[in-house]
C-alpha cells in the first residue's frame, strides 16, 4: 500500500454499493481505504477522524443530498472540509447535478454517478482515472 483514502460516505445502506466502488478503486490504486464506520476507535471519533484524514493522500467525499432538503451529509462536508483545509487531495462523489452542490465545492473534481450496476463501473472508471492523475 503506499497510503491510505478517507472516504468520507454516509453511514446509510443505500450508500454500501458506491462505498465497495471506491473501496476497490482505491485498493487497485494501492491505497488502503478508511471508513469511520468501520475502524476499530481508539481515540474519540472526532479526533481518531481527524488522524485518518491527517494521514491520507487523498479523500473521497459523497456529497449525495439526502433528507427532505437533499443536503449533503454535514458529518462528510465537515471531513471533507478538514481535509481541504490542511491541503488534502479532494475527489467528491454525488448522485446529484454539480451546480447542486454547496457553492464553495463545485470547483471541486467531481463524479457524478447512478446507482445502478452501469453507475457504479462508470464511477470505478473515472474515479480509478482521477486517482492516477491526483496522486
Amino acid at each position: 500500500m503506499v497510503g491510505s483514502a478517507f472516504i468520507a460516505i454516509p453511514y446509510r445502506t443505500e450508500f454500501n454499493s458506491v462505498f465497495s466502488t471506491i473501496e476497490k478503486a482505491c485498493l487497485g490504486e494501492k491505497l488502503r481505504p478508511r471508513r469511520m464506520d468501520r475502524l476499530d476507535f481508539t481515540e474519540d471519533i472526532w479526533n481518531q477522524t481527524v488522524m485518518e484524514i491527517d494521514a491520507a493522500r487523498v479523500i473521497v467525499a459523497d456529497f449525495t443530498g439526502i433528507g427532505e432538503q437533499k443536503l449533503p451529509n454535514p458529518n462528510v462536508v465537515t471531513e471533507a472540509a478538514h481535509g481541504r483545509a490542511i491541503g488534502k487531495k479532494i475527489i467528491l462523489v454525488t448522485q446529484d447535478a454539480p451546480e447542486q452542490l454547496p457553492f464553495d465545492w463545485r470547483h471541486m473534481p467531481v463524479i457524478k454517478y447512478n446507482s445502478d450496476n452501469k453507475g457504479m463501473i462508470n464511477v470505478a472508471e473515472a474515479l480509478t482515472r482521477l486517482l492516477k492523475t491526483t496522486l
